[in-house]
């Protein structure tokens, strides 16, 4: 399970408050340093929520390029679709015609 940034976080300046009582530092530097590691874990969140967010943008790209095929309730006469037999597009005379796998929307035809 991944944690959280807050965790992460807790989890940090816990061991860092800690290190430094035992070892009684202090200092600019130390601060300095302890800073640069939380610039540094918000920014892997950041990235983290970046990726997600291309993630689920191209994840929507994919069903438009990579169409499931239509069932046979999602079937009306008249409509256009992709005829995967035919290789073209056409009008649906009669849903009856149906076979699995056959129909697609017709954003299928751009592949």
């Amino acid at each position: 399970m991944m944690m959280t940034k807050e965790e992460i976080i807790l989890a940090f300046d816990a061991i860092w408050f800690e290190a430094n009582n035992s070892a009684n530092l202090a200092g600019e530097d130390l601060q300095k340093e302890h800073d640069l590691i939380i610039k540094f874990i918000n920014e892997h969140f950041e990235f983290v929520e970046e990726y997600k967010s291309c993630r689920q943008e191209l994840d929507g790209y994919y069903e438009l390029l990579y169409p499931d095929p239509y069932k046979f309730e999602e079937l009306e006469d008249g409509m256009w679709v992709w005829d995967d037999e035919w290789k073209q597009l056409r009008e649906l005379m009669d849903a009856q015609d149906f076979e699995e796998g056959r129909f697609f929307p017709i954003t299928k035809a751009n592949q």
